[in-house]
């Protein structure tokens, strides 16, 4: 009887070491694969930011009534202005710009404002640049 118990108990041993095993592991891929997808977020935010930027500067070099471009990514982060520097363009993870750490910001020679005061990157959105009062404006299409 003191044998079966013993060999009941190692196996039950076995057991939960295998699955504190599997835990650790997943928990690992997890964080490593968050944190793949988080770069390739950032990466995506600044490829925006620089066609964002590049447009911006086609407009006001060629004197265009408006120009606009298509936004694809990063889904779900916002588009921001510092509000405390009006040439400052950010993409953010969120819509406050006190947590635009894991975002990207970049200045251009212009001032610039947005309407409305964010905006969320949606698939296929299309983002229209107007010049308004001497200020370059953001703001999404309608329509």
């Amino acid at each position: 009887m003191k044998n079966k118990k013993a060999m009941l108990m190692k196996e039950v041993i076995v057991i939960v070491l295998v699955i504190g095993g599997l835990v650790i592991s997943g928990y690992f891929a997890y964080k490593i694969s968050k944190s793949i997808l988080g770069e390739q977020k950032k990466m995506q935010a600044q490829a925006t930011l620089e066609e964002i930027i590049n447009a911006v500067k086609v407009f006001e070099e060629n004197n265009f009534d408006n120009n606009s471009i298509i936004l694809l990514n990063p889904v779900e982060w916002y588009i921001i202005v510092n509000s405390n520097k009006n040439n400052e363009i950010c993409i953010c993870p969120d819509n406050k710009f006190k947590s635009c750490a894991k975002g990207v910001c970049e200045d251009v020679d212009v001032k610039v404002d947005i309407k409305p005061s964010e905006i969320e990157i949606i698939l296929n959105n299309e983002l229209l640049i107007q010049k308004k009062e001497g200020v370059i404006l953001l703001s999404i299409k309608n329509g």
